[in-house]
């Protein structure tokens, strides 16, 4: 397995931005922390995985799913 700390990963910082009226939706912020002015808004359910989760992200960045390091609150989310 790659090293999580390899410039080839994408280190992304995910922020709640709001509530939909509907519980079942998130909106996130997503920001790419090796660029400090890209960010993509993804809405996504609120049970959703974080393979799914990295899937969308993949889809707004042309990053590969491998690559990104996922973190919320200062903490890297697990895909287990």
């Amino acid at each position: 397995p790659q090293n999580p700390k390899t410039p080839n990963n994408l280190y992304v910082n995910l922020k709640l931005t709001k509530n939909m009226q509907s519980s079942a939706t998130l909106t996130l912020l997503v920001q790419d922390l090796s660029k400090a002015d890209k960010f993509y808004n993804i809405e996504i359910a609120a049970d959703a995985t974080v393979e799914e989760l990295k899937c969308l992200i993949a889809i707004e960045s042309t990053i590969d799913p491998e690559r990104q390091i996922l973190t919320y609150r200062q903490e890297v989310l697990r895909q287990d």
